[in-house]
C-alpha cells in the first residue's frame, strides 16, 4: 500500500486536467456513437479496447467532432447531428441551464441558485426534455450531480413454457463530480426484488447471475443489490502525456471484440481495482490489479482471487493498432510483483514458482479507408514451443478473433454492419488448480463460449433517430463438450469445460478441435432502444435459441420477450 500512497502524493504535484474526471459507465449510448464517429474518421481514435473514458474525455472528442474548423461536420448525417447536439448538452456542463436543465430540489452555482423556477414547475419538469438532476451543484473546487435511479423489467417465456414470467424491480441513488478540479468520484448504489421465474429473472437481467443475494436465494421477498463507485485522478503533467490513476469497482473491459472479448468481456461482476494509464504521443500503456472472488457455493470455502493485466499499445497515423498484453491469476494473499507494471509477468510468474495462471495476447485493428475497421486477437494461454506446429497437441492452448466493423454499410447513413469470427482450442481458461481458473463468480472472465469451441457472430444496428436505434445480432456456435455416463462420472476429456483440466495420464495428449459430443446452436437476438424523452430509456428484447446435439440428434429450442424502463432522475 505504500507504493500506492506514493504515487498518489506524487500525482497530486504534477498539473492536473479541469474538472470532469469521473468515469461514464459502459452501458451510456455515446460509446456507441463515439465508436461510429471514430471509424467513420471524423474524430480521432477512440480506444474501444480500453473503453472506460471519463466525462472530460468524451467531452473531448464530442468538440472535436463539432469542431467547424475541421470542415469534417458537414459529413454528418442529419441523424448524426441530432445526437452529438444530445450528447452535448449531457457532458458539456457550460451548455447547461435553465432552459434546457432542471434539478428537482434547486441546484446552485457560482452565481447563486441555478434554478429559480417554483417547485410545482421543477416538478412538472420530470415529463419535459430537460436534463435532469435530483440535485445539481458547481462550486469552484466542487462539482455534485445527484440522481435517483429506477429500473422496471419484466419478462415472458416463449417456448417452451408460455406461462413463465418474471418481473424486477430496483431503486437506487448515483453520486458523482469532481474535487478541487483533481479527483473524480462516482458512487451507484441500488437494491431491487423480482417476482416470477427465478431462470428467466437471470435471462431478462444477466447481472443476477453473479449477484450474491440472488444466488442465496433466502429472502422471502427474493431480493437483490449493486454497489460500484471509484476514484480517479487525470493528469496532464506535460504536453502530450496524459495520466491517469483510478481505484474503485465498475465494469470493465479489455482488448477488442463486439460479440464478446476474449481477454476480458466483462460478463463476470464488477472487480475491486486499481488501474493505471498513460499515453503519450502514439504509444498507450494500461495496468489493472483487480480482485474478484471464485465459485459461490453453500458447502465450499469461499476465496479471494486477483486478475492482474497490462497491454502496451502503438497508434500508427490512426490508421495501424498494434498491442501486446499479458494477464495473471492469482489466488493467496496480497502479491506485491504484480503491483508492478513493468514487469514481463510470465517470467515474474516462473520467479514465483510457477503457481499462477498467465496468459498472453496480441491484437491489431487497422482502419485502411473512411468507415471500415479490420480488428484481430491471438490469446495464448499455454504453448510449447516445440510443438507449435502441431494443431492438436493439448499443450497449445490458444484462440483467436478476427472481424470486420462497417460504418455506412452499402452507402446507407446510419447503418453499421459487423462479422466476427472467434476460435478457442481445448482446455483454454482452464488450469489445474482450480482456484485460479479464468472466471470468476463462476463466470468465464473471457470469450462467453468458452473452450473447445467456435463461434460466427454478425451484428446490424441502424440509428433510426438519435432517439431509436434498432439492432439485430445473430450467432451461430459450435462446442465440443466432454462425455459423461448416466451416473453423471467423466468417461472422456475433450476440453471443453472450462472447470474441467486436462488430467495428467489419464486423458489423452491428443486435444483435436471440437472433439466430444458436438453441440451446435443458433442464437437471434432483436433488441429496440428508445429514448421518448431525456434520462428517459425504453427497451424491448427478443431472444431465440436452438441448441441441436449432433451426436444425438436431439434438438431443443427457447425464446423469450422482455422490456425494461430505466429512469435516471
Amino acid at each position: 500500500m505504500n507504493r500506492i500512497s506514493f504515487l498518489f502524493g506524487l500525482f497530486f504535484l504534477l498539473k492536473i486536467t479541469s474538472a470532469q474526471v469521473e468515469n461514464v459507465p459502459l452501458y451510456n449510448s455515446v460509446y456507441d456513437f463515439l465508436k461510429e464517429m471514430s471509424v467513420k474518421k471524423i474524430i480521432s481514435s477512440y480506444n474501444d479496447d480500453n473503453p472506460n473514458l471519463s466525462r472530460k474525455e468524451i467531452l473531448n472528442f464530442l468538440n472535436e467532432a463539432s469542431n467547424k474548423a475541421t470542415n469534417k461536420s458537414s459529413e454528418l448525417s442529419s441523424v448524426e447531428n441530432k445526437s452529438l447536439e444530445k450528447y452535448l448538452l449531457e457532458f458539456d456542463d457550460s451548455k447547461q441551464n435553465s432552459k434546457n436543465t432542471t434539478s428537482l430540489i434547486a441546484g446552485k452555482n457560482e452565481n447563486g441558485v441555478f434554478s429559480s423556477n417554483k417547485f410545482s414547475k421543477r416538478a412538472s419538469d420530470i415529463f419535459s426534455d430537460k436534463e435532469k438532476f435530483l440535485y445539481k451543484l458547481d462550486k469552484k473546487d466542487f462539482t455534485l450531480r445527484a440522481e435517483l435511479l429506477g429500473d422496471i423489467s419484466i419478462g415472458n417465456e416463449i417456448k417452451p413454457n408460455k406461462k413463465n414470467t418474471a418481473s424486477l424491480y430496483d431503486i437506487g441513488i448515483k453520486l458523482r463530480g469532481t474535487i478541487a478540479n483533481k479527483v473524480g468520484y462516482y458512487v451507484d448504489t441500488r437494491k431491487g426484488v423480482y417476482f416470477g421465474n427465478r431462470d428467466l429473472a437471470a435471462l431478462v437481467k444477466p447481472r443476477l447471475k453473479t449477484n450474491f443475494k440472488f444466488l442465496e436465494n433466502k429472502d422471502k421477498d427474493k431480493n437483490f443489490d449493486f454497489t460500484e463507485g471509484h476514484l480517479k485522478l487525470q493528469l496532464n503533467p506535460v504536453e502530450n502525456l496524459f495520466i491517469s490513476v483510478q481505484l474503485g469497482r465498475e465494469k470493465i473491459t479489455y482488448g477488442y471484440g463486439l460479440g464478446s472479448k476474449l481477454v476480458l468481456s466483462g460478463d463476470n461482476p464488477p472487480m475491486d481495482f486499481y488501474k493505471l494509464n498513460v499515453s503519450y504521443g502514439i504509444l498507450s500503456f494500461s495496468h489493472i490489479y483487480a480482485s474478484t472472488v471464485g465459485d459461490f457455493s453453500f458447502t465450499q470455502p469461499r476465496y479471494t482471487k486477483y486478475f492482474v493485466a497490462h497491454r502496451l499499445k502503438v497508434n500508427i497515423n490512426n490508421v495501424v493498432e498494434l498491442g501486446v498484453g499479458e494477464t495473471v491469476i492469482y489466488s493467496r494473499p496480497f502479491e506485491i510483483a504484480y503491483m508492478n507494471p513493468l514487469l514481463f509477468y510470465k517470467f515474474t510468474e516462473h520467479s514465483l514458482q510457477d503457481r499462477d495462471n498467465n496468459t498472453i495476447h496480441f491484437d491489431v485493428r487497422t482502419r485502411p479507408v473512411k468507415n471500415f475497421e479490420l480488428y484481430g486477437t491471438l490469446f495464448m494461454d499455454e504453448f510449447n514451443l516445440v510443438k507449435l506446429g502441431d494443431g492438436s497437441d493439448f499443450e497449445n492452448k490458444f484462440a483467436f478473433q478476427t472481424g470486420f466493423f462497417w460504418y455506412e454499410a452499402a452507402m446507407i447513413p446510419n447503418l453499421s454492419f459487423a462479422v466476427e469470427y472467434t476460435k478457442i482450442r481445448p482446455y483454454v481458461y482452464t488450469h489445474r488448480i482450480p482456484e485460479i481458473t479464468y472466471d470468476a463468480f463462476g463466470v468465464n472472465l473471457g470469450h462467453r463460449i468458452g473452450p473447445n469451441a467456435d463461434e460466427l457472430f454478425s451484428m446490424l444496428s441502424y440509428n433510426v433517430s438519435s432517439r431509436l436505434n434498432l439492432k439485430l445480432e445473430f450467432a451461430f456456435q459450435r462446442a465440443g463438450k466432454n462425455v459423461y455416463n448416466s451416473a453423471g462420472d467423466l468417461i472422456r476429456n475433450v476440453g471443453g469445460d472450462i472447470k474441467q483440466p486436462r488430467r495428467d495420464s489419464i486423458d489423452s495428449e491428443v486435444a483435436a478441435f471440437l472433439d466430444g459430443i458436438r453441440v451446435n446452436s443458433k442464437h437471434l437476438n432483436f433488441i429496440l432502444r428508445f429514448e421518448p424523452l431525456r434520462n428517459y430509456f425504453f427497451e424491448l428484447n427478443y431472444s431465440y435459441r436452438i441448441d441441436e446435439n449432433i451426436s444425438t440428434g436431439v434438438r431443443s429450442d427457447y425464446s423469450f420477450g422482455s422490456a425494461k424502463l430505466r429512469i435516471e432522475y
